[in-house]
């Protein structure tokens, strides 16, 4: 598993914060890598609609204009630059906190300036049962004309169990625009998703559940994802990702990417999810979200073999502020996790639990 955090130029996407996974020497989370034409890098595969992210959508786009001599072309690419929160490692469990600012170019005045947008990100690894690995994955936004959070997936058909899609004409971009009509968009960061068609709607009832993409060139390799929480105003959509030169017919890979969009610009998104990569049967017996009063995440884990985890975040709390929980857990700080009814803490000072209070250094 890697997270991109950094802002290092030369052949940059608009990737900042994201995440690709790897596991039983199989690809689940990727880059879409080299791209088919230099003339579509820009608005497909070096655009942050085609990678495992989030977004904040602002009227204004990174310049992309490749005859300015002014700033080299992939440079423009820089979505922003972020930082490393913490690091959290107990046994069999891996953690990382980061966050990020976007940027954008202004091509007028020739400078980077900061529009406001943040993003807040807690991936955490956990070791299931045998060779089994799940992944946590808690985004916050904040800022913008609109919030995304995109997943492209498992290469392969995606479906949700018990969960109804409704067809929609268009792209994900325009209910009336066409597959890569990318010059009349109503914001510029609209380009890749102006590429994605075949769109269907999720309905956003309920709340929580599970989806699965099926590996298109292997049959027994799925990705399974568990929505967890959401905001109530936020849309659930899937759409072809398909190389966009040429027909979605002829292209060597096709994607049913999964994407959120929040409009509420003045709150901030949250998208909390859990993947399971497995080939074959899964680990995961029960997946679910501990509620919270505040901007907070908690997250419970069970496997098949009764192995128990548990995720208490509040990314904006610090070591006096009490978030409190559905179970009845009060967190003092920033991160609490449980492995089998053992406690570990990070940027955390107390943790009240079942009539029980802990205190951390």
């Amino acid at each position: 598993m890697g997270i991109i955090y950094g802002d290092a130029t030369g052949h940059r996407h608009q990737d900042l914060l994201d995440v690709q996974f790897y596991a039983f020497d199989q690809p689940f989370l990727t880059d879409l890598g080299y791209p088919q034409s230099w003339a579509s890098v820009k608005y497909w595969e070096g655009d942050w609609g085609t990678h495992n992210s989030a977004w904040g959508v602002i009227s204004s786009p990174i310049s992309q204009d490749a005859k300015s001599s002014a700033t080299p072309h992939f440079s423009k690419q820089i979505s922003g630059r972020g930082h490393l929160v913490r690091t959290f490692f107990v046994g069999g469990l891996q953690a990382v906190e980061v966050r990020a600012e976007r940027w954008n170019w202004d091509q007028r005045a020739q400078h980077w300036y900061k529009p406001g947008i943040t993003f807040k990100r807690l991936i955490a690894l956990v070791e299931t049962d045998g060779d089994g690995v799940a992944l946590i994955d808690l985004i916050r936004i904040s800022g913008g004309i609109e919030h995304w959070r995109v997943c492209r997936g498992l290469e392969g058909d995606f479906v949700i169990d018990g969960v109804q899609q409704t067809p929609r004409s268009g792209t994900v971009a325009d209910p009336k625009g066409k597959r890569g009509e990318i010059d009349n968009l109503a914001y510029p960061d609209h380009a890749a998703l102006a590429c994605m068609d075949d769109v269907l709607m999720v309905d956003c009832q309920p709340a929580s559940w599970k989806g699965c993409w099926q590996f298109s060139r292997q049959a027994d390799v799925h990705l399974d994802v568990y929505q967890l929480r959401t905001n109530p105003t936020t849309e659930t959509l899937t759409a072809r990702s398909t190389a966009v030169m040429g027909n979605p017919e002829t292209s060597n890979y096709a994607y049913r990417t999964l994407l959120w969009k929040n409009m509420q610009k003045d709150q901030d998104t949250y998208v909390d999810l859990v993947f399971e990569p497995r080939v074959g049967e899964g680990t995961l017996r029960n997946v679910k979200s501990i509620d919270n009063e505040a901007s907070g995440s908690g997250v419970e884990l069970i496997t098949q073999r009764g192995k128990v985890v548990q995720f208490y975040w509040s990314p904006d709390a610090d070591l006096t502020d009490r978030t409190h929980f559905s179970d009845g857990t009060e967190l003092r700080g920033n991160l609490t996790i449980s492995v089998d009814g053992k406690f570990s803490a990070s940027g955390c000072s107390s943790l009240k639990y079942t009539r029980k209070k802990l205190h951390f250094p």
